[in-house]
């Protein structure tokens, strides 16, 4: 098994930001948000209140994470804070479970609670309903977006019952 910092991947929820990898990782007894570089430079912890998985937001100019469970809700911090300074974090949504945010250009994409997937804007923190018409999404879930907003990648759950299938053959 590949290690990061010390830590089983089983335990850090890795994303990749050029030239940086931050993961969270339970390594010191709590869920944080920790930075190293492709090269495996020795991890910086950037987070000091919890956090367990990040996205650089496409701008370079924040990194946007989710509390670690019980905790609820997105934080940003600057990039150019200094880890050891304890940089300032900001609260910027409530929402935010695990793997069912993702951070765009224009601001953050949450599948909430009752399935409903939602946006919130960055220039005014004001949230508004995608429709989905047709799809069932639910979690558990993954989700991505481009850095323009062309696009949201997300599962969902399309069909499901108890039954087998047999397939032959397959190529």
């Amino acid at each position: 098994m590949h290690h990061i910092a010390r830590c089983s991947l089983r335990a850090a929820v890795v994303v990749a930001g050029w030239p940086l990898i931050y993961f969270g990782s339970d390594q010191n007894a709590g869920w944080q948000i920790w930075k190293t570089t492709p090269e495996g430079a020795p991890p910086i912890q950037v987070t000091r209140d919890g956090g367990r998985k990040a996205f650089e937001a496409p701008a370079d100019i924040f990194l946007y994470h989710s509390k670690a469970p019980p905790a609820k809700g997105i934080g940003r911090i600057a990039l150019d804070s200094d880890p050891e300074l304890r940089p300032r974090e900001e609260k910027v949504s409530d929402f935010g479970r695990q793997g069912s945010w993702a951070v765009g250009g224009r601001g953050i994409y949450d599948l909430n609670a009752t399935g409903q997937l939602m946006f919130q804007e960055f220039s005014m923190m004001r949230s508004c309903q995608i429709p989905t018409p047709g799809l069932q999404l639910g979690l558990p879930n993954l989700m991505g977006a481009v850095p323009d907003d062309r696009w949201v990648l997300l599962t969902a759950l399309v069909r499901s019952g108890d039954g087998l299938m047999l397939v032959r053959d397959f190529q």
